[in-house]
């Protein structure tokens, strides 16, 4: 999924021709799924504006799905936004995150970085309200973190956003989308989604 994920964001960024409406707005839900410590679904809410022909802000919030507890996001990115035909862009994507999880045995959130071989770390919270988390690296310099929350407490993370992006223009007022977004440092989060968005 992740090799798909680089393709398209190559292809996104080398497309020529450029279309955005300056000062058009939208505004949407999505639902995503959460690839990687949680294999959790997730609901969100989205706006879009665009600030020139080219670029467009896109603040957005996520809720993820757990079994216990609760996980949510709240991000801020940029799209660039590269027309492929009249009705359908494709957009590299940056931005930055604020994550959390709190509360449950289950609601534990992992996050690991790897060079020439890669290193991970885990995090578990029991049910009594004891949480532990694990770094390691290994095979060249790869290195991770890990934070958890107990039945009682909360992690919180700060990152950036790094992706790419598909629309498509249904209707003259609704659009559909596809994103594939990975949150560095925000747990190393991979995220795709597709989200309808309205146009007013």
């Amino acid at each position: 999924m992740k090799k798909v994920f680089f393709i398209f964001l190559f292809a996104a960024a080398t497309t020529t021709a450029m279309f955005a409406q300056k000062g058009g707005k939208e505004i949407g839900g999505s639902l995503g799924y959460l690839g990687s410590w949680a294999k959790k679904p997730s609901l969100g809410v989205k706006f879009n504006y665009g600030i020139s022909e080219a670029i467009r802000l896109s603040p957005s919030f996520n809720y993820y799905l757990v079994s216990a507890g609760s996980a949510w996001d709240l991000n801020a990115d940029v799209h660039y936004m590269f027309a492929v035909s009249p009705k359908m862009w494709v957009y590299p994507l940056g931005g930055v995150a604020v994550a959390a999880v709190s509360g449950g045995s289950s609601a534990a959130a992992a996050a690991g970085g790897g060079g020439g071989g890669g290193g991970g770390a885990a995090a578990a919270a029991s049910g009594s309200g004891s949480a532990a988390a694990a770094a390691g690296g290994g095979g060249g310099g790869g290195g991770g973190a890990a934070a958890a929350a107990s039945s009682s407490g909360s992690s919180s993370s700060f990152g950036i956003n790094l992706g790419c992006g598909l629309a498509c223009l249904l209707t003259n007022s609704l659009s559909l989308g596809f994103e594939m977004k990975y949150g560095i440092e925000t747990w190393d989060m991979f995220v795709p989604s597709v989200c309808l968005t309205y146009k007013f």
